[in-house]
């Protein structure tokens, strides 16, 4: 999923192009409060855990709890909207299609 962020937000997509990509990642609410999707990325250990997170457009799971581990398909799109907590950017992505997944063994990134 950081690779698929960075790639939106640093070179709009260009690296992207129209390849259907596939996220696994849980459900966290924006601050909306429509859901999107994030994963905690870790340089060195937990304490130093921080989320990735991207929003999503298209056919977009609702009525999911937090936490709940997806698996989307989808595309790039240019929307982007900025996290209320740190102000940073969150990219989208174009859901095609999603499934709902057990928990990874190791959740972090």
């Amino acid at each position: 999923m950081f690779d698929y962020a960075a790639r939106a937000l640093f070179d709009k997509g260009q690296s992207i192009g129209n390849r259907r990509v596939q996220l696994t990642r849980f459900i966290t609410p924006g601050s909306d409060g429509k859901p999107i999707l994030a994963r905690i990325i870790l340089s060195c250990c937990a304490a130093d855990g921080r989320p990735t997170k991207l929003g999503m457009t298209g056919n977009a799971p609702t009525g999911l709890a937090n936490d709940a581990w997806i698996q989307v398909t989808g595309r790039y799109t240019d929307r982007v909207t900025r996290d209320s907590i740190n102000d940073e950017e969150i990219p989208y992505i174009d859901v095609e299609s999603w499934r709902q997944v057990t928990a990874p063994k190791d959740p972090y990134e």
